[in-house]
């Protein structure tokens, strides 16, 4: 099977929601909010239709900046809309905890905007972050304690992490460069790159495309796949035990590896067993293929 998927419904449902302006100039309505905080230990953010930046500075406290917009053709329904985009902020034991949401009275006709959030958040290194969004963007950078990652229908984009990280989509992408610690990933229709990774790692993967380029100091990665098609680029296969494996899929390896262990219905490649570090891959109903370094 020489299938390259694609996890296009991301961008597929974002045009629709945006279809019938196409050709239609748009009135945009914006509210901005801004404040720093002092003696913030966690973040924890609740969002939905979000643009959310998170940059790790040197400073000791979290600086927040939102931008909520409506987009309407006419003006005076765009800025009518906004009134019912609510953000809260709440601090409670050190945990800033923030939500966008729109809220409605049972008077209230349904709001004809289009509406987004647009997140700036700086924070200090090692704060513990908990993040859940949809249909919008994440992009986090810097040196992290604790990092819990929760999306739908997003663009992540993380680099420079490390502590403990949890991550878990549904449709979109997510793309990792430089990552450290312990990491457990779960995806569903979902496209994921790792680069220059490190540390343990466990992925769970249903459907999408994976790309592991790169390995630093590896412990030990874990990654169980279902209907998806695996590349490994850059992969010192002399300096790691290698375990390879699927069902009704191909394993494609440079031939200093050996040969494939070939049934009618798995493949299994065994390399460098003797290695403290490892690298175990299964797909099922999906190829794995490996470059030569």
């Amino acid at each position: 099977m020489k299938k390259k998927l694609k996890i296009l419904l991301t961008t597929i449902l974002f045009g629709l929601m945006t279809q019938a302006w196409a050709q239609t100039t748009l009135q945009v309505a914006n509210r901005h909010f801004e404040k720093d905080f002092e003696q913030i230990k966690a973040l924890k953010l609740d969002a939905e239709k979000a643009d959310i930046e998170i940059i790790v500075w040197n400073k000791s406290k979290v600086s927040l900046s939102a931008d909520l917009s409506a987009k309407h053709p006419e003006k005076n329904t765009a800025a009518h809309d906004l009134n019912f985009l609510k953000l809260a902020i709440d601090v409670k034991n050190g945990v800033l905890h923030t939500r966008n949401y729109i809220l409605l009275s049972q008077k209230d006709q349904k709001p004809e905007s289009n509406f987004k959030t647009k997140y700036v958040i700086r924070i200090p290194a090692g704060l513990e972050m908990e993040l859940k969004n949809s249909f919008g963007k994440i992009n986090i950078s810097g040196e992290t304690k604790k990092l819990t990652l929760n999306s739908e229908f997003c663009i992540n984009s993380l680099s420079k992490i490390s502590g403990n990280t949890k991550i878990q989509t549904k449709y979109g992408e997510v793309k990792i460069d430089e990552i450290e610690g312990t990491t457990n990933i779960k995806t569903e229709r979902t496209n994921l790159s790792l680069r220059a990774f490190s540390g343990n790692i466990s992925i769970v993967s249903f459907y999408g495309e994976i790309l592991l380029n790169g390995p630093k100091e590896v412990q030990n990665l874990t990654l169980n796949a279902d209907k998806s098609e695996i590349k490994l680029i850059a992969i010192p296969i002399k300096k790691l035990a290698l375990n390879l494996s699927t069902i009704f899929g191909q394993i494609i390896t440079p031939t200093e590896m050996g040969k494939v262990k070939m049934t009618k219905k798995t493949a299994q490649l065994i390399f460098n067993s003797n290695e403290k570090s490892s690298m175990n891959i299964t797909n099922k109903s999906g190829n794995i293929t490996l470059e030569k370094l």
